[in-house]
């Protein structure tokens, strides 16, 4: 599979989160101009993730690998980019970036936990925690761990209820995807 890294646009903040958490390289682009982020995406060699038809446009136009983001909700956004591309959608710590940075993570251990403020009782209940080698952040699978996975569920039902209708799709009159089939593919290995 290949190993995509992106540039979502200010509309998909929680998209590029999203895709961090699951292990892609996401930069947002929220205080950009669509100049500045065509620019960052030619020069980085990022794709392009947008919601803005326009802006999919020009990118399309100026050979910028994009894709025109489709959904109302989270989880039907990350389907539609994972339905296009082809993506692994995994939660897994030692590959996960820092949802808030975009920075790697690294496993600590107690003792360091401790020492970066994490509270006594997740301390007791806990055993594994990450920091992030950016913002500082530490990491650890709580509550909400559960709840990520249940959105990750929910994700793979769409994007089953898209290959399911992917004939349908493949009509429509709007390309919702647009890459250089030599850089990246959904077919090709990592």
């Amino acid at each position: 599979m290949a190993r995509y890294r992106f540039l979502a646009d200010a509309m998909l903040g929680r998209t590029a989160r999203w895709l961090r958490i699951l292990g892609y390289d996401t930069l947002y682009g929220g205080g950009l101009t669509d100049d500045e982020l065509l620019y960052v995406c030619a020069s980085e060699y990022r794709v392009l993730l947008t919601s803005d038809e326009q802006l999919y446009g020009r990118a399309v136009r100026d050979r910028v690998e994009a894709v025109l983001v489709r959904g109302r909700s989270e989880a039907e956004k990350i389907a539609w980019i994972a339905f296009n591309l082809g993506l692994k959608l995994e939660i897994n710590p030692e590959s996960s970036l820092c949802p808030i940075c975009n920075s790697s993570i690294k496993r600590i251990d107690v003792g360091e936990a401790r020492s970066k403020g994490v509270p006594e009782k997740v301390l007791k209940w806990n055993r594994d925690f990450w920091v992030c080698s950016g913002c500082g952040k530490v990491y650890w699978v709580g509550s909400h761990y559960r709840r990520m996975k249940q959105f990750l569920r929910e994700v793979s039902r769409i994007i089953e209820e898209l290959h399911s209708s992917s004939k349908q799709l493949s009509q429509s009159s709007i390309p919702f995807f647009s890459l250089r089939e030599s850089d990246h593919s959904p077919h090709s290995s990592q």
